[in-house]
This record gives C-alpha cells, sequence and structure tokens, in this order.
C-alpha cells in the first residue's frame, strides 16, 4: 500500500536523523579532553564490566559542568517505544498505525474551516436567534468537559443549510484546541474508505478504518448523502459506530435526514447506536437557508 509505505520511509527518515545528529552531538563533545577521557574510560569499563557505576559517574560530573548528562547524546526518536522502526514486538508499533491513520485523514478527509469556531457572533441569521444562542451554548459546555461527557455522541440533523456543518465544525475546532484527536470525514470519503476496505484483500486493508476507529472524536459530515453499496455502506457503518461506542469513543454526525430516514436507510441496528439517548445528544437544527441569508 502506497500510504503505507510513504509513512513507514517518513519514520525511518526521522530515524536517521536523529541518530546522526547524536552522533554529531557526541563526536562535537569528545573535543573536549577531559570528556573524551572520561568516556573512553567509561567505554572500555562497559567491555570488562570492571568499575563501570564508577566509569559513568565520572563521564556525568564532567558533563554536569557543562550542564548535560550522558542522554544529551542519546537520538531523540519520536516514538521511545519503537524507537523509529515503526515496529515493536513484532507487529505495527501504534506510532506507525496513528501516523498512516492521519495520513489517511489528510488525503481524503474534509479540511475543518479554522474560521468556524464558538466565537461566532452573526446569530440573528438564524430565524430564532436565542434557541441557536443557547445550542451553541450547550455545544461549547460539552467540549469544555470532553471527554468527560456521559452522552458521548452528538446527532445534529436540520434541512440543509441551516447551519449543522458551521456547528459540527466549531465543535472540531474546539477539541483541536484541546488538542483532542479528531478526524473530519464527508460521508461521501467515510463511504469510499469503506469501499476500499471491502475491496482489499490483504492485511493493509485495516488501514482504510484505522483513521475512523482510532481517533478520539469522529466527525461524519452529510450522512445520508452518499451512494449506497451493498454490503458496504450500511455494514461498515454499524461496525465503525458500534466499535466506537463499545471503546466509549465520540462520534459527531450530521444529516439532512429525520429519524425515521435514518431507521430507513441504515436499520435498526445502526439507529440505535446512532439516536441512543442514553448515549447520544439529539438535536434538530430548523429555520431556512442561512447561505441564502447571506447572499441578500
Amino acid at each position: 500500500m502506497k500510504i503505507e509505505n510513504k509513512v513507514l520511509s517518513e519514520i525511518l527518515s526521522h530515524k536517521n536523523s536523529a541518530e546522526v545528529d547524536a552522533e554529531i552531538r557526541l563526536k562535537s563533545a569528545l573535543k573536549n579532553e577531559a570528556f573524551r577521557s572520561a568516556y573512553l574510560e567509561m567505554k572500555e569499563a562497559e567491555i570488562s564490566m570492571e568499575d563501570l557505576a564508577q566509569k559513568k559517574e565520572k563521564v556525568e560530573q564532567v558533563l554536569h559542568s557543562f550542564g548535560k548528562t550522558l542522554s544529551y547524546f542519546e537520538p531523540e526518536y519520536n516514538c521511545n517505544i519503537c524507537q523509529d522502526t515503526g515496529f515493536a514486538n513484532g507487529k505495527k508499533c501504534v506510532c506507525f498505525e496513528n501516523a498512516i491513520a492521519k495520513a489517511l485523514t489528510k488525503d481524503v478527509g474534509q479540511s475543518i474551516d479554522n474560521s468556524h469556531t464558538f466565537a461566532f457572533s452573526n446569530f440573528a441569521l438564524f430565524d430564532d436567534e436565542q434557541k441557536t444562542r443557547t445550542l451553541f451554548s450547550k455545544m461549547e459546555q460539552w467540549c469544555d468537559s470532553f471527554p468527560n461527557v456521559k452522552a458521548k455522541n452528538i446527532l445534529l440533523s436540520g434541512p440543509m443549510g441551516v447551519g449543522k456543518t458551521y456547528l459540527a465544525e466549531s465543535i472540531a475546532n474546539k477539541l483541536l484546541d484541546k488538542n483532542v484527536n479528531v478526524s473530519f470525514f464527508s460521508a461521501f470519503a467515510l463511504n469510499n474508505l469503506f469501499l476500499q476496505f471491502h475491496t482489499t484483500f490483504d492485511d493493509s486493508k485495516f488501514n482504510f478504518l484505522s483513521p475512523l476507529l482510532s481517533c478520539d472524536a469522529l466527525f461524519i459530515d452529510d450522512l445520508g448523502t452518499e451512494p449506497k453499496y451493498k454490503n458496504v455502506t450500511e455494514e461498515y457503518l454499524y461496525l465503525i459506530i458500534n466499535e466506537r461506542s463499545v471503546n466509549s469513543k465520540s462520534t459527531v454526525i450530521t444529516t439532512n435526514l429525520d429519524l425515521d430516514g435514518i431507521l430507513s436507510r441504515y436499520g435498526a441496528r445502526t439507529f440505535s447506536r446512532i439516536c441512543n439517548k442514553s448515549s447520544s445528544i439529539l438535536l434538530n437544527i430548523s429555520g431556512s437557508d442561512l447561505r441564502l441569508k447571506k447572499n441578500k
């Protein structure tokens, strides 16, 4: 898989750079005679295993005068688990899997407009200004409490152009400000990942689902506008929603469908996960198309 090879190449490139930089720091320090002498004695002691602790302490004393420790000469890896090899215990390291997920999200995920925030002030555009203010405030409070929220999921439903995506992006940007791992996909892009997963027949297929399962908050925009593929769309949407629910991860969905439409299109199992009032906040946004008002 090209994206997997690209990510691994980037990880190994950083490993090489980190090790070269560490070697340069050591070579520079060895120009100091006091350090060079103590360091070589320590290396000899590592072979003979005689007075190693004493020799190491001597090196540390010399380094202390420069405000350094022996760790200064160690490579600065991004991942201390695999030391930037991409693999640990014979399996892909979590850093490798996360990097693949981020790369896939960047390639097929929807970019988030960072100007869409809770600082939005033009509530007069909405048909019910006060109701909209209350809704935005409620969602901002949810973000402030995240991840310690009772209802992990949010369903934003309503007609086209009433501000669902704007609110979803405001939530996403607020979470990103808190360093939450966020993935934002249109339903169309999500469906394409499902199709690629379904039609791939080696272990790399699981990379297509990784960005959907690993992130702390998954955003699905315009659910219901994607084409529906037999044995793909409904089945894998349920898989993703269910797995995230089992692992207490948040999913935020915007859709033009009402509850009956969700049930009809995706079936009872998916409906029960998305619309469960004990684990989801269900918000219907009504009103006229904001884009038409902006153009007036």
